[in-house]
């Protein structure tokens, strides 16, 4: 591992003190404008032991020591990108996702039982086949639209962040960004792994 880690090496950072090169974590670009990137905190809360006299009472039945994680509070940082790389994955992305596929869903099946139809009782299957792989590859491009990660949210993984100990944890797979980055906060960053 290099002075300045790998594009998989886990950085730790003072929450409060962190600053963001002023340069695109993509294309190390002048940057445009910033973008809000929110980073929830989670903690795991602990269920207390089941004892049986819990198993077999009338009330809600325990989870039985599983971890269940819970929301705490959430962080938002500005990060400056070119106006290339300025777009990020939001609810709104994701709900045109998720509507895409359900809308399509239906469609897909009718074709989908139509070239089953007409192998069973001959009929024109490439037409069916056609339709079929159109609506399929439309479904994967909206899915795709909505849930993959955009270049800016590749670039930059934040992996975790605790406001109690002034923590964050992240990743920057860009290896000139990532050295900026641990020279500008060189007295309050560390490489972790």
């Amino acid at each position: 591992m290099g002075e300045y880690g790998t594009p998989s090496s886990i950085i730790k950072c003072t929450l409060s003190k962190v600053k963001f090169p002023e340069v695109c974590p993509v294309c190390l670009d002048e940057p445009f404008d910033l973008v809000p990137i929110t980073v929830f905190e989670r903690k795991s809360v602990a269920r207390p032991p089941v004892t049986r006299a819990d198993i077999f009472s009338s009330g809600p039945k325990p989870n039985f020591g599983r971890q269940e994680p819970e929301t705490q509070s959430s962080v938002l940082f500005w990060i400056p990108a070119c106006a290339a790389h300025m777009n990020i994955v939001t609810i709104k992305t994701k709900a045109i996702g998720a509507l895409g596929f359900f809308i399509l869903f239906y469609p897909a099946l009718f074709f989908a039982l139509a070239m089953i139809r007409d192998v069973r009782y001959g009929g024109n299957l490439l037409f069916d086949l056609v339709i079929f792989l159109i609506i399929v590859t439309v479904t994967g491009g909206l899915l795709a639209f909505g849930f993959m990660p955009r270049s800016l949210q590749r670039a930059i993984v934040f992996d975790g962040v605790n406001r109690g100990e002034n923590v964050v944890l992240l990743r920057i797979h860009n290896d000139e960004y990532r050295r900026l980055f641990l020279e500008q906060n060189q007295s309050h960053a560390d490489i972790m792994a």
